[in-house]
């Protein structure tokens, strides 16, 4: 039985989820997590904040033959929550997430894809009911004095309510940071602490190891924090 941990970064974990060598073992339950959820997971983030442990199992070419896998969910619908199929009769291997599916289709779907739930007040047989969002955040968002656990500002927003914001919102796709526009952009001189998601565990025995995730630290190129100010083209002349 062989365990060890290792540090990863977010971009560097989605990029091996869109190399498809991340499934989950037919086990595992579907994706439940509502959008609040995963916009509290970015915020936490962005905070530094602990947010558990992720268990990840290298599967040798055996087990990957032996058993169901699924893909992860990249674009939600509530309506259609089940995972597809994986087809791996020509891999040798992959990584089977055994813990931390939530978090880690949560960051996918945050970084890559979208999300489709209900509108309250909606009937479910209604056409727009349903509209489709992405994660974005507010870079104009100035936190209360009074208030220091609201110090940033992460929703899911539609393509409408972009285009209705308000003139205090600067509503920034989060995707965007996995961009090399952005990837490029230097320190701009501002000064953040390095955040880190201490996310450590065993493997589930059968091989290799358990894998932490951290997102890229404030204020480096690719980070939250130093996509957290509009272009210099905006009009607006607030910044967080």
């Amino acid at each position: 039985m062989s365990y060890s941990t290792q540090s990863k970064s977010v971009s560097n974990l989605i990029d091996e989820i869109e190399s498809n060598n991340y499934y989950l073992p037919a086990i595992q339950r579907e994706f439940v997590w509502p959008s609040g959820k995963i916009e509290s997971l970015f915020d936490s983030l962005l905070r530094d904040y602990p947010v558990g442990t992720l268990l990840l199992w290298d599967v040798g070419k055996e087990a990957v033959h032996e058993f169901q896998f699924y893909e992860l969910i990249r674009n939600f619908d509530v309506r259609e929550r089940h995972n597809t199929k994986a087809n791996l009769s020509n891999r040798e291997r992959c990584i089977g997430i055994l813990d931390g599916q939530q978090r880690i289709t949560s960051l996918y779907i945050g970084l890559l894809g979208s999300y489709i739930e209900k509108l309250p007040n909606k009937w479910w047989t209604t056409r727009d009911a349903f509209p489709e969002k992405t994660l974005h955040i507010n870079l104009l968002f100035v936190p209360a004095p009074d208030d220091p656990e609201r110090r940033f500002q992460v929703r899911f927003r539609t393509e409408q309510q972009i285009k209705n914001a308000k003139e205090e919102e600067y509503w920034f796709p989060v995707g965007d940071i996995l961009k090399e526009e952005w990837l490029a952009l230097p320190h701009r001189g501002r000064s953040y602490p390095k955040p880190r998601l201490p996310l450590r565990g065993a493997s589930a025995g059968l091989s290799k190891d358990a894998r932490s995730a951290r997102p890229p630290g404030f204020g480096e190129p690719g980070s939250l924090a130093t996509a957290a100010r509009p272009p210099e083209s905006t009009q607006h002349s607030r910044s967080v």
